[in-house]
């Protein structure tokens, strides 16, 4: 066993960073790929993440899969919805607007997207929104104040 700390480990460091491919922990390796995601998902590429945190290709998928249960373009996609949704609740952006600030290059796409993973099309969940923005304030509007 100290054979293995004092003369495997640090081998196998030196030869993973003559590789190109850093030996480090697994758990800060995915804190940082996932804090990369999170701040570029809207534009972001597997190549992107690869030249920016200098890991390979199979190991951010890989790491990331494992991690989260989702790809690193379903992860994304997920995220980019989640915007889509805000926007659609919120804005008055057309469904085109909306598709592009969420990132989506493709209208046909992102509805198609938007609609496995929401359930509904983008147009049908703003409606939905809306009529139950108008529920609740129409149920604030008939509680009497109280004395």
């Amino acid at each position: 066993e100290k054979f293995l700390k004092t003369v495997i480990s640090p081998l196998a460091h030196m030869l993973g960073m003559m590789m190109g491919e850093p030996i480090s922990d697994g758990n800060n390796d995915f804190e940082k790929i996932r804090a990369f995601v999170n701040e570029y998902h809207t534009t972001i590429t597997l190549d992107m993440v690869c030249d920016r945190l200098h890991f390979s290709r199979s190991y951010i998928s890989h790491t990331f899969r494992a991690n989260t249960g989702y790809t690193l373009k379903s992860y994304c996609n997920l995220l980019k919805i989640s915007d889509a949704k805000k926007l659609l609740a919120e804005t008055g952006l057309s469904v085109t607007e909306v598709a592009f600030a969420a990132g989506f290059e493709n209208i046909s796409y992102f509805i198609s997207v938007f609609k496995k993973l929401v359930g509904e099309t983008p147009l049908s969940y703003r409606k939905n929104c809306r009529q139950r923005l108008l529920a609740v304030s129409a149920q604030e509007d008939a509680v009497p104040p109280k004395p």
